[in-house]
């Protein structure tokens, strides 16, 4: 057993070991230590050199194998950062080992700047692959998603680019906050190739905003850096600029490159500019150190008193000069003449004088030409009633006088404008009758302020009447005459007789005629039938008794009344009678019924043809009328038109016979003309102004053509309709009797939804537009005095209307003469015709029947003309109408069934114009026509 003095050894020596412990830790703390450490890109963990590290008080810069080291106390860590131009910024510190001695480590893995996003198409917003995008000396392909990935990005002055065929390039500056690498992806919209551009000021080079752009019927603004861009540019047109304050610019685009957005197509507007001069008022010297202000502007003319303003723009603007010596002035700056065409503005101002203004009393309106006098001193006054006494003072007497009005005298106490008023004196009236130059006694006189009646000697006295102004002389029975008042005091007025009264009765029947519509004409531009064609003077329609009132009719005037269902009707002369009226008419019409066949529109290449079909007509006894393509299914015409945009597209050739022509030899042989008018089928005018056709959604650069190649227009446009209608009324002019509308309709088209009309083309909107504008053709016909009538399917009598393309019969027929429904009994299909399975069969049911439910349809006046079937084929391969066509019995059936059913008259159609002769001759019995059927069908 250890003694007590080897126990408190081994005490003391483990003390100290205790002791000596920690301070040899604490020396060997003390002790600096190595610190070691690597910069590395953290994405790809290669090593990079010459990197300046900043450790705070010092900066070193890493080996080839991206090292670098330093040395410090553990005490006293190391702080190191880095700033690379390609890379995030990064800040770390040492880290020790709990070990003494062992060095420190800092480990630097650095991320790249990252750019990425995607790129997508600006108008479909789907992704583009293939997009080629460049920043500083980096670049990258965007993948089949149109993302793309661009690493070590320069931080500063980068501009990212991108380029891709069919778009237009593309670049915006890149901010160092979208390199992070939790930075949001990018979306970038390439706009498709278009026409594009930047607008700019033409005097400062500045890029311009809010411009508007037009190219065709598309339209934009220039953006915020003047850019502008027009998608989908299909060829060359105007590009039109307009910019309040800076002319309009207009460049003609046909550059290939250009209109394919390869090439930007800048445009550099001028600014606007007012220039002119300011002169003295009297002696028209020019007048330097005017001021001049307006639009917030200001400047002095120069020493030719001349001013030069840029940059205004708007109307309602007043140009306000000043200058000591002369009255200050406003004038008023007229926009199209001034700023855009460049016109000079001479602004005149009045030295300082004595001016005053000359008013009626009663009216309170400035007297113009009234004279004033001061001493020696005068002058007139002006349309304004302003007169100015140059170089007279106050006080100042003056006399003002003026032809009508009672002088009045005045005085300038100071140099304040004065106001004179006169007094007018009267006016005698007498008034006679221009045909007999008796005096009309009762005669109402109206003036602004006054009215009389003229006495027994057809004599009155017109007060406060004014020279200048207007009074009107009215009478029952006689024209209204609206005069002008020279001042005189006498005047004489004469009157014409210009009231009709009457009654337009059926010749046949002696009942009263609804619907008829009197015409009255002006002898001086026409005579008797010559006048249809022309508009008239004055018309009226008829009551439902036949009686009609025409009032305001010229002198010599001559009538035509005109009722569907008969003929013109033309008096020789008008007679006074006991109707109530100066010229009272009887008028009887006798029935017409027109019985013909259609011409196409091919045969008037050949004179010889046509001559023949016409004296077929004439030598019929059965024959009166023709039916002859004057607008074709091609949407051509027959004569020269006037309308602009026909003659542009070309529409009509001079090789045929004219409609001129063909209308004379027609009315050499007595023979009712119908001129057939296709209208909404119509390949000319759609070809000639694409825009105007009618074209589906899903390819809109394409026009829509139906089963012949034949293309047809958007009905719903107002320069469709308007073309239409225009045509139409050059047709009337020429005199033919009738016009036959065909087509008048949508397309057959089993969805109108594909269609990129102007507006939705609902079942409402289709009747509507249809129903609108046969009001509006109607309305703007009836002037001429022209038939009019309309081809409807035959699958229309079922239920009166066809709402698919359009129609609705009895709102269409509303102000029409005529509607002539395609009965033939070909196109009805087996038991698709009440009461008949097999319509072919029954050519007489067929024909009667429709008739009379299109008579149930239709209401007066409006007159029912079926077109019959005169072409053979049936187009039935089954049935018991298989292979059977028709010939002459069959179709003489159908003339017997038209005018069995009361039909007003009935037409043939053929396409090719071919028909058997027979056809128009002598109609046996139905029996004998019915049993040469049955034979023909083997019964």
């Amino acid at each position: 057993m250890p003694d007590a003095n080897t126990v408190q050894s081994r005490q003391r020596t483990v003390t100290t070991i205790l002791i000596a412990i920690p301070i040899v830790l604490l020396v060997l703390y003390l002790i600096p230590v190595k610190v070691g450490g690597q910069v590395t890109d953290a994405r790809t963990a290669q090593p990079l050199a010459d990197v300046a590290v900043d450790l705070g008080k010092k900066e070193i810069r890493t080996d080839a194998e991206g090292r670098f080291s330093t040395r410090t106390f553990r005490f006293r860590p190391v702080n190191a950062s880095i700033e690379l131009d390609r890379y995030q910024p990064w800040q770390g510190k040492s880290q020790f080992n709990l070990i003494p001695l062992l060095p420190a480590s800092i480990v630097a893995a650095v991320q790249p700047n990252r750019l990425g996003g995607q790129i997508v198409d600006a108008s479909s917003n789907e992704p583009v692959p293939g997009v080629i995008l460049t920043a500083a000396d980096q670049s990258a392909t965007s993948d089949k998603a149109g993302q793309f990935e661009l690493l070590n990005v320069p931080r500063e002055n980068v501009i990212l680019q991108a380029e891709s065929d069919g778009f237009i390039p593309f670049q915006q500056a890149v901010d160092a906050g979208q390199l992070a690498a939790n930075a949001s992806m990018l979306t970038l919209q390439l706009l498709p190739d278009g026409l594009r551009g930047t607008v700019s000021d033409a005097a400062t080079g500045q890029t311009l905003p809010g411009a508007s752009v037009l190219f065709g019927d598309r339209t934009t603004e220039s953006q915020d850096d003047g850019f502008y861009y027009v998608s989908h540019v299909s060829g060359s047109d105007l590009l039109q600029v307009i910019l309040p304050g800076y002319l309009p610019a207009s460049i003609a685009v046909e550059s290939t490159a250009i209109l394919a957005g390869e090439e930007p197509l800048d445009v550099a507007l001028e600014p606007t500019v007012l220039s002119g001069k300011a002169v003295d008022g009297r002696t028209g010297e020019p007048l330097a150190e005017t001021k001049l202000a307006i639009g917030g502007k200001t400047l002095i003319a120069d020493e030719a008193g001349g001013f030069h303003f840029q940059g205004l723009h708007g109307n309602g603007l007043l140009l306000e000069a000043s200058l000591a010596g002369y009255e200050p002035v406003r004038v008023a700056v007229d926009e199209t003449s001034h700023l855009l065409d460049g016109q000079d503005l001479v602004v005149e101002l009045l030295p300082k004088h004595l001016a005053g203004r000359v008013f009626n009393l009663v009216t309170d309106s400035p007297l113009a030409g009234a004279t004033v006098i001061a001493g020696n001193n005068g002058a007139d006054t002006d349309d304004d009633g302003r007169f100015i006494l140059w170089g007279a003072e106050a006080p100042l007497e003056v006399v003002v006088s003026a032809e009508g009005f009672s002088d009045a005298e005045s005085r300038f106490d100071d140099n304040q404008e004065i106001r004179v008023a006169l007094k007018p004196r009267h006016a005698v009236i007498t008034v006679e009758d221009l045909e007999s130059g008796e005096r009309l006694p009762g005669i109402s006189l109206i003036g602004p302020r006054s009215q009389n009646t003229s006495d027994a000697q057809g004599v009155a006295l017109l007060r406060l009447l004014d020279p200048g102004e207007v009074f009107t002389v009215t009478a029952d029975g006689f024209s209204t005459a609206v005069i002008p008042y020279d001042g005189a005091d006498q005047v004489q007025v004469q009157l014409y007789r210009d009231t009709i009264a009457g009654h337009a009765v059926d010749g046949k029947r002696g009942e009263g005629i609804i619907g008829a519509t009197v015409y009255v004409y002006d002898g001086a531009q026409c005579q008797g039938a010559q006048c249809q064609g022309t508009e008239p003077a004055v018309m009226a329609d008829t009551n439902a008794d036949g009686s009609f009132l025409v009032e305001d009719a010229p002198p010599d005037a001559q009538v035509m009344v005109k009722a569907p269902g008969f003929d013109l009707y033309f008096p020789e002369a008008l007679d006074q009678g006991e109707c109530g009226a100066p010229y009272c008419l009887e008028a009887e019409l006798q029935p017409f019924e027109a019985r013909g066949f259609y011409i196409p529109f091919h045969y008037l290449y050949n004179r010889a043809l046509i001559e023949e079909r016409l004296d077929l007509v004439a030598n019929s006894p059965v024959l009166n009328t023709v039916v002859v393509d004057m607008k074709s299914d091609l949407g051509e015409i027959a004569w020269e038109p006037r309308n602009e945009v026909a003659r542009d597209i070309g529409v009509y050739d001079p090789n045929l016979m004219s409609a001129q022509e063909f209308l004379e030899k027609a009315r050499e042989r007595g023979i009712y003309t119908i001129a057939r008018f296709v209208t909404f089928k119509d390949n000319a005018l759609a070809e000639g102004r694409p825009e105007w056709g009618a074209r589906k959604k899903d390819s809109p650069g394409v026009l829509w053509r139906d089963a012949e190649k034949l293309a047809w227009v958007d009905v719903y446009r107002d320069e469709v309709r308007q073309y239409e209608i225009d045509l139409a009324k050059e047709l009337a002019e020429l005199g033919y009797d009738e016009i036959q509308f065909d087509y008048f309709r949508f397309t057959g088209h089993p969805d109108h939804t594909q269609f990129d009309y102007v507006v939705e083309s609902t079942t409402e909107n289709r009747v509507e537009a249809i129903t609108t504008f046969s009001s509006e053709l109607m309305d703007a016909l009836k002037p001429y005095g022209v038939f009019t009538s309309i081809d409807v399917f035959g699958s229309i009598i079922l239920t009166g209307q066809e709402p698919f393309i359009g129609q609705n019969l009895a709102e269409m027929a509303a102000g029409l003469d005529y509607v002539s429904p395609m009965i033939y009994p070909q196109v009805w299909w087996p038991g698709t015709f009440p009461g008949c399975d097999e319509p072919v069969l029954c050519p007489y049911q067929v024909i009667y029947d429709s008739t009379e439910r299109v008579r149930d349809t239709v209401a007066l006046p409006t007159r029912i003309r079926p077109w019959l079937q005169g072409y053979p084929n049936n187009y039935r391969s089954s049935g018991p109408a298989a292979g059977y066509n028709y010939s002459v019995p069959e179709m003489m059936i159908q003339r017997k069934a038209a005018d069995d059913a009361g039909a007003d008259g009935w037409l043939f159609w053929s396409g090719g114009g071919n028909f058997p002769d027979q056809i128009f001759g002598p109609m046996p019995s139905l029996v004998d026509l019915q049993a040469q059927v049955a034979a023909r069908q083997g019964r």
